[in-house]
C-alpha cells in the first residue's frame, strides 16, 4: 500500500499487511447493529451453557452435554458449530480432543468452548470449566483453576483502546513453566462471524511472525486460557469483550466458577 492507505494503516500501528489481512482488519472494527446481533447470539450461546451446567450429572455422556448447545442454537435460528469441544476427566487434556460416547463421573472437571455461530450468522466463543455433579473442586482443580483465572483477569485488564499489540504482549500474564507445555498458543484473538483478525499468541509463541496494529474501539475480542500440567485435568476459559473509547466490555455474563 501507498499514499493515503498506507498512512491509516500507520497509525493503525500497522506496518505490514497483505490481501488478507486488509480484509480482516476490515472486518474487526464492528458496527452498532453487529454488536447488537451479537449480544444476541451470546445470550442464545448462554441458554445452551446453562442447559450444559444442568445436565452436568454423573452417566451423561460428553455428546448429551454437547446436544444441549445445538438445540438452544437450533430453536433460536442459529447456524452451527465450528468444532465440538467438550470434554470431562482426563479426555480434557490434551485439549482439542473432541465430544465424544467417554460418560462423565461425578467429580471430574467438565470443559469447553462454545464456537457457536448462533442467529444472524456471528459468533459466540466462550469457554467454562466446572465440575461434574456440582462436586466441589479438589486442591489440584482449585490450584488449575484458579490460575486460569488469574490469567484471564491479568489480560482483560490491558484490553484497553490505543494498546498495541505489542505492548499487550510485554505486559501479558507470563505462564509459569509447569504449564507451558499444555498452553493454549493465543492469549487474544478478534471475533465477528467468525474468529477473525487480530491474532495474538501468547507471550511464549510471539515471534517474528507476530501482527502488527493495536485494539481500538468497537473491535470485539476474546481473552483466552487454557491451564493444565502433567496427569491433570485442563481448565479451559474464555471471555468475549467489546473495546469501548474507554477501555472494554464483558459480552458474556455467565459466571466463572
Amino acid at each position: 500500500l501507498s499514499g493515503d492507505g498506507a498512512q491509516a494503516l500507520a497509525e493503525r500501528g500497522v506496518t505490514y499487511v497483505d490481501g488478507t489481512q486488509i480484509t480482516e482488519m476490515a472486518r474487526s472494527i464492528k458496527s452498532r447493529d453487529e454488536i447488537d446481533l451479537m449480544r444476541w447470539t451470546i445470550r442464545v450461546c448462554e441458554a445452551g451453557m446453562a442447559r450444559i451446567y444442568a445436565h452436568s450429572q454423573p452417566g451423561v455422556t460428553e455428546r448429551e452435554l454437547w446436544a444441549h448447545l445445538h438445540f438452544e442454537n437450533a430453536r433460536s435460528g442459529g447456524d452451527w458449530l465450528e468444532t465440538k469441544l467438550l470434554t470431562c476427566g482426563q479426555r480434557t487434556n490434551p485439549w482439542y480432543q473432541e465430544c465424544s460416547d467417554r460418560v462423565c463421573k461425578l467429580g471430574e472437571m467438565i470443559s469447553f468452548d462454545t464456537d457457536m455461530i448462533g442467529p444472524y450468522g456471528y459468533c459466540a466463543d466462550i469457554s467454562r470449566s466446572w465440575t461434574c455433579g456440582d462436586s466441589p473442586m479438589t486442591d489440584t482443580q482449585r490450584r488449575l483453576y484458579d490460575t486460569a483465572l488469574e490469567q484471564i483477569h491479568h489480560n482483560l485488564a490491558l484490553v484497553r483502546p490505543g494498546t498495541s499489540f505489542e505492548e499487550f504482549n510485554e505486559q501479558s500474564w507470563q505462564i509459569p513453566e509447569e504449564y507451558v507445555p499444555y498452553r493454549y498458543s493465543l492469549a487474544v484473538h478478534g471475533v465477528g462471524m467468525a474468529d477473525e483478525w487480530p491474532v495474538i499468541p501468547l507471550h511464549v509463541d510471539w515471534g517474528s511472525g507476530a501482527m502488527s496494529g493495536r485494539f481500538e474501539p468497537g473491535m470485539v475480542v476474546c481473552v483466552e486460557s487454557l491451564i493444565a500440567e502433567m496427569g491433570s485435568e485442563s481448565i479451559k476459559l474464555e471471555t468475549q469483550v467489546l473495546i469501548t473509547e474507554t477501555g472494554c466490555e464483558r459480552l458474556d455474563s455467565f459466571p466463572f466458577e
